[in-house]
């Protein structure tokens, strides 16, 4: 049998399970950091864990932006806020309905160290409490 590339995952991971309310328009604090610089996944999928008590306006979404972190020895690439959107990862798009959801952004790729920035891109509401960012960091191999 010939061999075969598969994908060889990390596994889930929580970069933030406690992230605060984010009022619509507003951008997050800094998530994370992620430290990817020992294992070095080139990939990730983002998965996004909110819980609305009321209805977020269909079609609008959540942008997440990446902050690299230690680009050159301890120092920080910008953080991303209204003035500045230059590391554009995705976006979710939460469902019009309450309770709990389960959205993702596949095949990002991923630097050594990051941090992740939230924009409530008016959904109406703010994001929930508590609502959860994780990451599966991936490659793939033989």
């Amino acid at each position: 049998m010939a061999l075969q590339t598969k994908r060889i995952e990390k596994g889930l991971q929580a970069i933030s399970t406690t992230i605060a309310a984010i009022a619509d328009n507003a951008f997050s604090a800094a998530l994370g950091p992620y430290n990817n610089s020992s294992d070095l996944y080139p990939l990730a999928d983002l998965i996004y864990e909110p819980n609305y008590a009321v209805i977020p306006t269909a079609d609008k979404s959540i942008d997440v932006y990446l902050q690299d972190i230690d680009i050159d020895a301890a120092n920080d690439g910008p953080l991303p806020d209204s003035t500045y959107k230059q590391k554009y990862i995705g976006s979710f798009y939460p469902d019009a309905v309450t309770g709990a959801q389960y959205l993702s952004i596949r095949g990002i790729q991923l630097p050594p160290k990051a941090s992740f920035v939230l924009h409530n891109n008016a959904t109406g509401q703010p994001i929930p409490v508590n609502s959860a960012l994780k990451i599966n960091p991936y490659g793939y191999g033989t």
